[in-house]
């Protein structure tokens, strides 16, 4: 389940500039340090998993967080050989990666 301070908020594109793990669930800081637009997501970040997808594929270059009432779905996109790719990864790992420094946004809807 996904919580946020607010009642309603709508999510346009929001770069994700902090993440800090409370309990089962982890933070994901707005730009402007406004406490009441983060989200909150049920997951937490998994490091180990998160390094052995990076080094599999050649590059990774953002990861995209999809929030919404049915759920939350975690893209990253990259390069793979010569080509570009979008992966649908585990929420756990699309955060891990974000800790490890790949630019991520978050975007969609949240109840």
């Amino acid at each position: 389940m996904l919580t946020t301070p607010t009642t309603r908020s709508v999510i346009r594109s929001m770069r994700v500039r902090s993440i800090s793990v409370e309990g089962s669930a982890s933070r994901l800081g707005c730009p402007d340090g406004d406490p009441t637009a983060d989200v909150i997501v049920p997951a937490v970040p998994d490091l180990a998993a998160a390094r052995r997808f990076a080094n599999a594929v050649r590059s990774v270059s953002s990861v995209t967080i999809t929030v919404s009432d049915h759920g939350t779905r975690c893209d990253v996109h990259g390069r793979s050989g010569r080509l570009p790719f979008v992966r649908h990864v585990p929420l756990r790992v699309g955060l891990g990666l974000a800790q490890l420094g790949v630019p991520t946004t978050i975007t969609g809807q949240v109840a």
